[in-house]
């Protein structure tokens, strides 16, 4: 007979087991023995027993390895392949023409023409007339005019062949004038500012149309004015009481022309005044009806 627990010291595995504390008996059988020896038979009798254990505490310690992992980056260097280009430069096709000389006589007067020289009144009052030469030394070339950079010469101006004359000078030929003469291929021009002198403004005259009108008819008032820059014309009315308004049945056809449309006697029987004035100075006049 073996006590289990004999062994736990040895087996742990046993120790934690039920079987400590089992008394085991062993039976053992061996080959009969010829005939004429007697049989044995062996009962074993087990017996349960029930053994607490007190299991001391036990602290195991486990140390961990340490595991140190070493990471190795691989630089990747990639390289594309650039695409080639290849560029097709079509050259032009020169052709060469055999030059041909002309063989010219030019003196150096024909090649190089020089500016001519404008000559005259390059200021003119109002109404005033002048004239503009045009000197190139010269009598084999022809001549041409320009205004403010056209062909197109204002009313005022006739022109010549080498000259321009103003005649009653207006705003309207204020401008640049310009001479062009040429010989063969070759041109030269000259140019010059046409201004007008500023001028206080002067009435002329005003007068009626008809100078004693008859009742319920029409009367045209007209105004002569001179000056410049061009002066601003105002019409004023005093009749013979010597009060100032604008009658009735008036109308302005243009800026010097004040119109009765239908004269009445006690309407439009008075003094009629032209005023005209501009920055230089004012000047009027009147006509009684």
């Amino acid at each position: 007979m073996k006590n289990l627990c004999a062994d736990c010291c040895e087996n742990e595995a046993l120790c934690n087991s039920k079987l400590c504390g089992l008394n085991v008996t062993t039976t053992y059988q061996t080959d009969p023995l010829p005939s004429t020896t007697p049989v044995t038979t062996s009962s074993v009798t087990q017996s349960l027993v029930s053994t607490t254990i007190a299991q001391p505490n036990v602290t195991r310690t486990i140390t961990q390895p340490t595991v140190t992992t070493a990471i190795t980056q691989h630089i990747v260097t990639t390289t594309i392949p650039q695409p080639k280009v290849i560029t097709n430069i079509t050259q032009p096709t020169v052709i060469t023409t055999p030059s041909v000389t002309t063989a010219t006589t030019a003196t150096t007067s024909e090649l190089i023409l020089a500016p001519p020289l404008i000559n005259g009144t390059i200021s003119l009052n109002v109404h005033g007339n002048g004239r503009l030469d045009c000197l190139s030394g010269r009598n084999d070339v022809s001549f041409a005019w320009q205004f403010n950079g056209t062909s197109s010469i204002p009313q005022h101006v006739h022109v010549f062949r080498n000259h321009l004359l103003i005649v009653s000078m207006t705003e309207a030929e204020v401008g640049m004038y310009t001479c062009i003469i040429s010989h063969l291929e070759t041109t030269a021009q000259a140019s010059t500012w046409l201004s007008m002198n500023a001028e206080k403004p002067h009435v002329a005259f005003v007068v009626a149309s008809p100078s004693h009108p008859w009742t319920h008819h029409r009367v045209d008032i007209h105004c002569s004015v001179t000056g410049y820059p061009d002066p601003d014309i105002f019409w004023s009315f005093t009749d013979t009481m010597g009060l100032s308004y604008v009658p009735i049945n008036v109308s302005y056809p243009d800026r010097a022309t004040v119109r009765i449309d239908d004269f009445e006697p006690s309407l439009h029987s008075g003094k009629w005044s032209c005023i005209a004035r501009n920055i230089i100075g004012v000047d009027n006049d009147f006509v009684q009806i």
